[in-house]
């Protein structure tokens, strides 16, 4: 159901049925119970079989309780996590699967979601909503949280309204040219620009880190990580190709995302782009009825 990819420092599993700690390595699998930890300098992707995955960054500790296949007809999944400290970036694939997160002071039901979320010893559970929507209950009260909020330091015993804040600053996302013709069969190439700012003044802010870059579409290459300056700035080269004929499901439609890949930027949004594309129109036959001179277009 999940294996361990992108691994960064040092990162450690301990196999429920031995017991035993080892240092993890890519491609290693990751079962019900095991848990996964992260040092100070490790990161982890943790690659679901649906295509979701999450992000682990360093100092954290988490297992999987329940990873299976619910429903074979409709290839829906459930998991069940368990956070037990530090912070990861989360994004569940909409109507894929029934997911929660459980930490010691509450419970996220996951629909859709694209999500930052951290548990420190102490202060509680922090949540940072990016996309899609998140159900939390933290046994006293429940909310449903929205792109754009975030949950700060929820206890037991909170009720979770008073702990309601907004994002302040995102990573911005650009791209060289605007729109892309994927009816050229050539190589393309393009220029991502990504600038961290305020989200409401838009004026820059100066951190620099290291950015995670991701994409839905297999015919795009850009690296995997970038860093931005200490102005929090940075461009990065990037080139695409059309999608294979064979794919019939392609609707022209490709997400960019970027991300800080570290629990240091956890109260920095993350970016996302629409690459703007044209020529993607499935192309079509027509059909020429002579002797009704009749003309059927036909995909």
């Amino acid at each position: 159901m999940a294996s361990i990819h992108e691994l960064d420092g040092l990162v450690q599993m301990t196999l429920q049925q031995t017991g035993r700690k080892l240092v993890a390595r890519s491609g290693s699998f990751l079962g019900e119970e095991d848990i996964l930890e992260t040092g100070k300098d490790g990161r982890v992707t943790i690659l679901f079989r649906n295509g979701s995955k999450i992000r682990l960054f360093e100092e954290t500790r988490l297992s999987i309780q329940k990873a299976l296949e619910a429903n074979i007809v409709n290839r829906a999944f459930e998991i069940e996590i368990q956070l037990h400290k530090g912070s990861l970036r989360a994004n569940f694939l909409p109507g894929l699967q029934i997911a929660s997160i459980q930490t010691p002071q509450a419970k996220i039901k996951v629909d859709g979601t694209v999500f930052r979320m951290e548990e420190k010893l102490g202060s509680g559970t922090t949540i940072s909503m990016t996309e899609g929507k998140l159900f939390v209950n933290n046994g006293v009260s429940s909310m449903e949280l929205l792109p754009g909020q975030r949950l700060s330091e929820v206890k037991y015993l909170d009720e979770l309204s008073t702990k309601l804040e907004y994002m302040n600053t995102q990573i911005f996302m650009n791209l060289t040219p605007e729109v892309v013709d994927l009816s050229k069969f050539t190589t393309q190439k393009m220029t991502l620009t990504l600038q961290l700012a305020d989200l409401k003044s838009s004026k820059v802010v100066r951190a620099a880190g290291k950015v995670y870059l991701e994409s839905d579409f297999y015919n795009l290459r850009l690296p995997s990580m970038t860093t931005l300056d200490s102005s929090g700035f940075v461009r990065v080269p990037a080139r695409i190709r059309p999608p294979r004929v064979s794919d019939k499901d392609f609707d022209g439609q490709i997400v960019v995302r970027a991300f800080l890949d570290s629990a240091r930027h956890n109260l920095h949004g993350e970016g996302s782009l629409v690459v703007n594309t044209q020529g993607t129109q499935p192309k079509r036959k027509l059909l020429i009825d002579a002797s009704q001179g009749t003309v059927h277009s036909v995909e």
